[in-house]
């Protein structure tokens, strides 16, 4: 068995892995992260009584350290299972390579995160207030895509609006809140947004970057 986590993703698959091992299955797991600041819980896992079947892969790691599914799956059977979740993207990437490699679909098991999409949305300003920058955020692109094109680069994990990494003080403006991290009262709060997927109602938003 395959456990294979992008991202956040780490979260149900983690728990997996704790269960797997206390059925003395075995398993092989990887996780997919943009680098080790970006992921979650890989301290917990290094301590953990599986640490020795995990593999970390960084995006800013060198090729040898990648995910490399064909060297993954290399060893599976039709009768193997393979485990994934992260992003859309990433699963439709990861489960390809398993169909490849001759597991039987109804052994390739995902779970998604599912955000709210961008493209034809309303456009709006975003003012860095610890810079002054006026950025606008078009149609098709998120606030913390439009800081990094900017050369801001904010903390992100999920990228779906599910972990909380990315939330970011609001100075003013109103968000149109995408998340599903923050609770209603928070919301309503209009206090932090999550820049990975929230919008704005107001025509301009002032962050605390």
């Amino acid at each position: 068995m395959v456990l294979v986590a992008g991202g956040i993703g780490v979260t149900p698959i983690l728990s997996m892995a704790y269960r797997l091992t206390a059925k003395g299955t075995d398993f092989a797991f990887h996780l997919c992260v943009r680098s080790r600041e970006r992921a979650a819980f890989v301290d917990e896992i290094s301590t953990s009584p599986f640490a020795a079947r995990f593999e970390l892969h960084l995006d800013d790691g060198g090729p040898q350290q990648r995910f490399n599914p064909d060297n993954a799956f290399a060893d599976l059977t039709q009768t193997s299972a393979v485990y994934v979740c992260g992003p859309r993207g990433f699963m439709e990437f990861v489960t390809g390579a398993a169909r490849r490699s001759g597991i039987r679909p109804e052994r390739i098991h995902t779970e998604s995160f599912v955000s709210a999409a961008v493209d034809g949305e309303e456009e709006f300003e975003v003012v860095t207030a610890r810079t002054g920058k006026v950025l606008l955020v078009r149609h098709n692109k998120s606030i913390a895509e439009t800081l990094e094109e900017a050369g801001i680069c904010p903390i992100l994990s999920c990228e779906q609006g599910i972990c909380g990494t990315c939330l970011t003080k609001v100075i003013s403006g109103e968000v149109d809140h995408r998340d599903t991290f923050q609770t209603n009262a928070e919301k309503i709060g209009n206090s932090m947004i999550a820049i990975c997927c929230s919008r704005a109602r107001s025509k301009q938003l002032v962050l605390d970057i």
